[in-house]
């Protein structure tokens, strides 16, 4: 509805908009089947089980919503250079029904307290922030004839756009690319274990996440043997690495324990 009622008014603005609203709809439609399928567990094709599959709903997301940006940039750049006055009337009703569309799912998104509940209501106030934008060009435009107004805020709707697609598809990269998670101090995790009594160094650590709210960690562990001379010990000593470990944000360890004297060879790795 909004993109033919961008269409009919002439208006770039509302045509920019409703490019963001069809990569929102479009990303909890992926978002609700993905969840669906993250929720399976570990098989014999993923041993992390599903959860990364979320990640693909949000790349391909990013990039319908970054190629639809560049074909309103040309179209807004085509407007500046040969303006042409869109239907005032047309733009405030159309503000209008947004905002109470908009404003009420976001108010009823307000009492969600989840990672995806946040960022949905996010996404909902930046639409409900575009229609009031919308409503005041409306409004000016109806009293004095300015048409650059609309591909002047169409541009800027298309900018903060832009500028989230650039987080998303970073943070989408990170985690691909097995990066350290920005909520992790991975040298004070090490330095905390190293001060544990009886543990002689920490090497062949390495900290990744799972899909950005689950991180993972493994690391071997040189021990002296004879502080921790039991089965019983080791296991002790593993627990209060674990312990250190959820302090840190970190929900899945795996901890190899190599006494004094043995080398594993992953020293370097």
């Amino acid at each position: 509805m909004e993109l033919v009622g961008g269409l009919y008014t002439g208006s770039v603005a509302i045509l920019s908009d409703s490019l963001h609203d069809l990569g929102d709809s479009c990303s909890l439609g992926v978002a609700w089947y993905l969840e669906r399928l993250s929720k399976k567990g570990r098989d014999r094709y993923f041993s992390y089980g599903y959860k990364r599959f979320s990640l693909l709903g949000s790349l391909l997301i990013s990039v319908i919503l970054l190629v639809g940006s560049v074909f309103v940039i040309k179209e807004s750049i085509e407007r500046i250079i040969t303006p042409s006055t869109p239907r005032a009337e047309g733009m405030f009703l159309l503000a209008i029904f947004g905002l109470i569309i908009n404003g009420y799912a976001a108010w009823r998104m307000s009492g969600g307290h989840s990672l995806n509940e946040r960022a949905m209501r996010l996404h909902l106030m930046e639409d409900v922030l575009g229609w009031i934008a919308v409503l005041i060009v409306s409004v000016v435009m109806y009293f004095v004839d300015l048409p650059i107004l609309d591909p002047l805020l169409s541009l800027g709707i298309t900018a903060w756009i832009l500028y989230n697609v650039y987080f998303n598809l970073r943070d989408n990269f990170r985690i691909l690319l097995q990066g350290v998670p920005e909520e992790v101090d991975q040298e004070g995790f090490v330095h905390a274990i190293e001060h544990l009594d009886g543990v002689l160094s920490v090497h062949d650590v390495h900290i990744w996440t799972l899909n950005g709210e689950q991180h993972i960690a493994s690391l071997h562990l040189v021990f002296d043997a004879q502080q921790y001379p039991t089965p019983e010990a080791w296991a002790g000593l593993k627990q209060e690495v674990r312990e250190i470990a959820l302090g840190y944000e970190l929900q899945h360890i795996t901890i190899e324990l190599d006494p004094r004297g043995c080398s594993c060879g992953m020293e370097n790795c």
